[in-house]
C-alpha cells in the first residue's frame, strides 16, 4: 500500500491539484473561445495555480472548468466585461490549468 501511495503522489503533478486566490488586479481584455461560451481573460494576476511552474501568466481560461454551465459562464462574463469596462478591480479563484493558463472557477470582489 504505501509504495502505491507513493507511485500515485509522484505521477500527480501538483498544479492538478493545487487551487488558489490570485492578486487583485484589473482586467486588461477578453476574447471568445471559438463560439463555446468560455473566454479568455487578460490580466495580472499571478499564478495562484503554478500552471507556467514559475513562469508568469497573462491569460486565463473562464468558462471550462468541471462546474461550469451556461450561467455560470454568462455570470462570469458579465461580472468580467462590467470590471473592464468601469476600471475596477476583481480577484480569481483558480482551480486546474489549460495548459499553461489558469482556469477560473469563481470571480470575487475585492474586500469581500
Amino acid at each position: 500500500m504505501k509504495k502505491l501511495v507513493f507511485i500515485a503522489a509522484t505521477i500527480i503533478p501538483l498544479n492538478a491539484i493545487a487551487a488558489g486566490y490570485s492578486t487583485v488586479s484589473t482586467v486588461t481584455g477578453f476574447s471568445s473561445i471559438n463560439n463555446t461560451g468560455a473566454f479568455e481573460l487578460y490580466g495580472n494576476f499571478g499564478d495562484p495555480d503554478n500552471c507556467t511552474s514559475g513562469g508568469t501568466v497573462d491569460k486565463y481560461i473562464v468558462g471550462q472548468h468541471s462546474t461550469d454551465d451556461d450561467l455560470s459562464r454568462q455570470s462570469k462574463f458579465a461580472m468580467i466585461s462590467s470590471a473592464y469596462m468601469g476600471g475596477k478591480t476583481i480577484e480569481l479563484y483558480v482551480d486546474g490549468c489549460s495548459g499553461v493558463a489558469p482556469i477560473v472557477k469563481g470571480i470575487y470582489l475585492p474586500n469581500r
